[in-house]
């Protein structure tokens, strides 16, 4: 597969991330990955990148680098939704309930979607039984 972008737009952006997405629901692992492998090589410290490569990691099954790509992406901003969410995934998943709960107990306060803190919700209550 061959990206070929002329400029730096923002509709270049735009398109590259609605790659990633698409190719992310449709588990196509590796057009995710050279899409965001594109998108690293011209744009630098995109949150939204982090996100698309922790969940890219977690598909894999690779919960460990899915975790170390999240903290990463929260070194640059801490109180980021889907950075906080996926690393709450990720530590659910490695057993590690405290850091699951640590981690959506942060994405909870930083979402104003009444529909997402109900669920949210509903999960740490099943990790705090």
């Amino acid at each position: 597969m061959n990206i070929n972008f002329k400029n730096s737009s923002l509709e270049d952006r735009i398109f590259i991330k609605n790659q990633i997405k698409e190719y992310l629901e449709t588990n196509n692992l590796a057009g995710a990955e050279i899409f965001i492998d594109t998108y690293e090589s011209k744009y630098y410290n995109d949150i939204e990148i982090y996100s698309f490569k922790g969940i890219l990691n977690v598909l894999k099954n690779d919960f460990k680098s899915a975790e170390n790509i999240l903290k990463e992406g929260l070194k640059i901003t801490n109180d980021n939704f889907d950075l906080n969410y996926n690393l709450g995934f990720v530590y659910e998943n490695l057993n590690q309930n405290e850091l699951a709960i640590k981690y959506y107990g942060i994405a909870l306060t930083n979402t104003s979607s009444e529909c997402i803190k109900t669920q949210i919700k509903s999960l740490l209550s099943n990790l705090i039984k």
